[in-house]
């Protein structure tokens, strides 16, 4: 993902949390909306995801290609919102047999992150990890394929 478009959202941070309080009430799948970027294929040690881009209901970009030891920081651009790549939270998340489940939130706590923060996940196992947004699951969900270089 190419860094100007995650600071695009970042800075507009007043019109992603009013677009956000009315884009969470719609439960219309969203198309992923992802530019043909080549930068977008690459293998990368560092992606950024924005989750509710927009008020919608998707992450931006819906895949990322990370090397195995890299990281992804998901950004909270609207309310309502959170990751999770625990297969107890929905079925529709995949992990790789020898990797550690993830979320952005405490389940025992608030289980949505507050617009305008980061969370962040090192990849060490190569695979293909699935994660969701458990609030709107099945339009919300995202795949890392992480590749051993």
């Amino acid at each position: 993902m190419r860094r100007r478009r995650f600071i695009r959202y970042v800075g507009a941070t007043t019109a992603a949390g009013a677009a956000g309080a009315a884009g969470c009430l719609n439960d219309e799948p969203e198309e992923n909306g992802e530019d043909e970027d080549e930068e977008d294929d690459e293998i990368l040690e560092h992606a950024e995801v924005i989750a509710g881009p927009d008020g919608n209901w998707r992450f931006e970009p819906r895949e990322v290609d990370i090397v195995a030891g890299g990281t992804v920081e998901w950004y909270f651009a609207s309310p309502g919102h959170n990751v999770s790549a625990h297969p107890d939270d929905d079925s529709l998340v995949e992990i790789p047999e020898d990797a550690e489940p993830f979320r952005s939130f405490d389940p025992a706590e608030a289980r949505l992150n507050d617009p305008d923060t980061t969370f962040t996940h090192t990849f060490e196992v190569p695979g293909e990890y699935v994660y969701v947004c458990t609030p709107h699951v099945p339009q919300m969900r995202g795949t890392v394929v992480v590749h051993d270089v």
